[in-house]
């Protein structure tokens, strides 16, 4: 498990590359969650997949420090690239003892427990 203190993480996706992500602060999951809404602003009502992507784009976008050249969060054609990039951000953000906002949404997996 991370300790908190410390704030980066490198983590290498298979056949994407390698990314470090920040553990995020609160005003991180603010800029995460203003990013999602600014990608779906005017639709009131998104359909999951659309909110699932404005999520995961917002949040990246939020925590990304280093990534590999060819990933570009504004030309991904792939759900599941993006989807592994976050699943593997996320999961390690929950190892931090849920002390982020985006750890206490996604819950524990494994109970199905979480806001989110």
């Amino acid at each position: 498990m991370l300790n908190p203190t410390e704030k980066q993480f490198t983590e290498t996706i298979d056949e994407v590359g390698t990314f470090t992500f920040k553990f995020p602060t609160l005003i991180n999951d603010l800029e995460a969650d203003a990013a999602a809404s600014k990608l779906l602003a005017g639709n009131d009502t998104p359909t999951v997949v659309a909110g699932n992507i404005a999520t995961m784009m917002g949040t990246l976008s939020a925590v990304i420090v280093e990534k590999p050249d060819s990933f570009d969060l504004k030309n991904i054609y792939s759900y599941e690239e993006l989807e592994a990039v976050y699943n593997v951000f996320t999961e390690k953000v929950s190892s931090f003892r849920n002390q982020s906002a985006v750890a206490k949404q996604l819950g524990d997996k494994k109970t199905g427990t979480g806001k989110g």
